[in-house]
């Protein structure tokens, strides 16, 4: 009996082996017949526009070759995927909904919008494809115009232009902005007027910013930095001893005139905040002093601020030497004169005026030697003299530096 039931075991185990051996060779056989679930994968598609926000109703077609393979619509979360997609290389067409418009109307795109090639599908794994379209519609630029600090550059003109030409112009309010609102679906750009005092030599006044791509609803924001374009000119201004030059001043120019006068403190002047442009300096000399007109001795021209430059300018005059005069009046007995008037003159007017004191003397001191003087006295009441050189006045009088020159007057008291 025991020997009867191994022997039925052993042949249900030989006919289950065969079997199977059987089943093996007919699925080896007709492999080419038959798709594994392995050699499927998924293909993802979303359509939105650039903000993010999703298409939906989107028609799509998955192709491989010229031959279609599956049709789709995106949703509401502007999605859709074909599953089931059999190993191979693939592509998506995405006709574009009604109220959408493909980006290669408003500007260049690498390839066409509407189609993503190439897609190679393994088994078992998900590729991805996206589209992204524009809504039609009015949408707005809004320009702010600013200092690097953050300071509004208000009252400044702010053009709006398209591929036909300027279609808006507006100035920055206080806050240095401009709104453009209810802006036609489209390819637009901003010009914006930059004031003189934001322009270096070099930069235009004129930048811009194009590419901005309104569609509907949309809110493109441009902004304009400048920066002040100012700069500096230190000059100084010495005798020929390097010494200070009181009461010397410097008048600063340009092509449209003067732009103001400035005295100079000590040495120097220190003219700051000083917008771009081509400058000149002039310097006025106070009495004293004298130097021979020309370039880079009386003025300097062509002094180019840029922005953020410290010019340099410099200028020696001749100090002037100086003299005294001691002017003595008396009568025939050699008594002094009190109260005698004498005027000291030039042929450009009066330079002194003055009484003698009660020991019948006047001093004028710090007298110039540039120029040739005149002396006149008058005589006080009470006293009598003939008109003439040498006894009522003297005139072609030359002083050297450092000198005390006399003069004597005599009056008859009658």
């Amino acid at each position: 009996m025991d020997q009867e039931c191994g022997r039925a075991m052993a042949r249900l185990i030989r006919t289950v082996r065969a079997g199977a051996a059987l089943l093996f060779m007919m699925v080896a056989g007709c492999e080419s017949l038959l798709t594994r679930p392995g050699l499927y994968g998924t293909v993802t598609v979303t359509a939105a526009r650039r903000s993010g926000e999703p298409i939906a109703g989107a028609p799509l077609v998955l192709y491989t070759g010229q031959r279609p393979m599956g049709y789709g619509t995106t949703d509401s979360t502007g999605g859709y995927t074909f599953l089931d997609v059999p190993e191979g290389v693939y592509g998506v067409y995405a006709s574009v909904p009604s109220g959408y418009a493909r980006p290669e109307e408003l500007y260049s795109v690498a390839s066409p919008s509407d189609v993503v090639q190439e897609l190679r599908v393994l088994g078992g794994a998900t590729r991805t494809a996206r589209f992204e379209f524009l809504r039609r519609g009015p949408g707005s630029i809004a320009v702010q115009v600013s200092e690097p600090a953050g300071a509004p550059v208000s009252d400044t003109r702010v053009l709006l232009f398209s591929p036909r030409g300027v279609v808006r112009e507006a100035n920055t309010d206080r806050d240095g902005r401009v709104m453009f609102g209810g802006v036609p679906f489209g390819n637009y750009g901003v010009f914006v007027q930059r004031p003189l005092v934001y322009v270096d030599s070099g930069e235009t006044t004129l930048p811009a910013r194009d590419g901005l791509i309104v569609e509907a609803g949309s809110s493109e924001q441009v902004r304009f930095t400048f920066e002040r374009c100012i700069g500096s000119i230190a000059a100084s201004v010495r005798d020929q001893f390097g010494g200070a030059v009181p009461g010397a001043g410097l008048l600063l120019y340009t092509g449209a005139g003067v732009q103001g006068e400035y005295p100079v403190t000590g040495d120097r002047l220190q003219l700051g905040s000083l917008p771009c442009g081509e400058y000149g300096l002039r310097v006025r000399l106070p009495r004293g002093f004298s130097a021979t007109e020309g370039r880079g001795v009386t003025f300097v021209d062509g002094l180019r601020i840029r922005r953020g430059r410290a010019l340099q300018a410099s200028f020696t005059v001749v100090r002037i030497g100086s003299a005294s005069m001691r002017i003595r009046v008396v009568d025939q007995t050699d008594a002094p004169v009190s109260g005698a008037r004498a005027v000291l003159y030039t042929s450009a007017g009066l330079v002194r005026d003055g009484r003698t004191d009660a020991a019948g003397q006047l001093v004028f001191t710090d007298i110039l030697v540039d120029s040739e003087y005149g002396l006149r006295v008058v005589n006080p009441t009470g006293y009598v003299v003939e008109e003439g050189r040498g006894r009522t006045f003297e005139d072609g009088i030359r002083l050297r530096d450092g000198e005390t020159r006399l003069y004597t007057f005599r009056f008859t008291r009658p």
